[in-house]
């Protein structure tokens, strides 16, 4: 009589990192067991088990891997970036109170604090949401989150006071109106 072969169970594992450019989107570790020596039953085991590994990837890799992507660009969309002399600085934009511009210097007002760059004012009022920021006048682009009060051409924004132009009065205020839905007439 023959004598019943050993066997063994040996799990199997894969590890991916899925990216976005360069940045870490999704990462897992997938494992599944492989029956060893168990004849056609354990070939049929092991065979479901890695088509089952197989489903899990590529739900992964499409549905989660798309969402995360999406879930990143989202992110990405609320943040700026700061260029300064050495380095460069990520800000939120929910964290950005106004910018200020002196010449090409400008000064970002945050709640952590202020942090200086050199820029131009009309790049990163682009990059931002418009029905979050307005400019008030030509040296502050403001986020309407912060507002507090406007009283005549003036503007408190996080407890400061800053000058709203004759020009862009209408336009500031229609925006604010905007931004709060419409309750300011």
């Amino acid at each position: 009589m023959k004598e019943p072969a050993e066997v063994q169970i040996v799990w199997q594992e894969e590890r991916r990192c899925l990216t976005l450019e360069g940045e870490t989107v999704l990462e897992y570790v997938l494992c599944w067991p492989k029956v060893e020596g168990g004849g056609l039953g354990g070939r049929w085991i092991s065979r479901y088990y890695a088509h089952l590994a197989r489903s899990w990837r590529q739900r992964w890799e499409r549905e989660v891997y798309w969402a995360a992507c999406l879930e990143l660009a989202a992110r990405r969309e609320e943040e700026v970036l700061v260029t300064q002399s050495d380095h460069m600085i990520r800000l939120s934009a929910s964290q950005i109170k106004y910018i200020e511009i002196s010449g090409h210097r400008m000064v970002y007002h945050t709640t952590g604090g202020e942090v200086s760059a050199y820029g131009n004012l009309k790049e990163v009022e682009a990059a931002l949401d418009p029905a979050m920021f307005a400019r008030c006048n030509s040296c502050y682009l403001v986020n309407l989150n912060y507002v507090q009060a406007i009283q005549g051409y003036t503007v408190l924004v996080g407890g400061e006071s800053l000058q709203i132009s004759r020009p862009r009065r209408r336009a500031f205020a229609q925006a604010l109106n905007d931004y709060l839905g419409g309750g300011i007439t």
